[in-house]
């Protein structure tokens, strides 16, 4: 368990104990999976955006 509380698996396990809840969960988790997948290929790749856009346009301003 973390020191902030806790985890985030012992809430998701508690959560799937409700029917309703596990079954939308598991339709919603491809999606989820999907976007995972997208976001992890583009850290690997560097095309995630580490400035702010309104920083990025000034040091590209300042650059003229």
């Amino acid at each position: 368990m973390s020191k902030l509380g806790t985890s985030f698996e012992v809430v998701k396990e508690d959560l799937l104990i409700d029917g309703e809840f596990k079954m939308e969960y598991e339709r919603l988790l491809p999606e989820y999976e999907a976007i995972q997948r997208i976001v992890t290929d583009e850290k690997e790749r560097n095309l995630i955006q580490t400035e702010s856009p309104e920083k990025k346009r000034m040091s590209e301003f300042q650059d003229f």
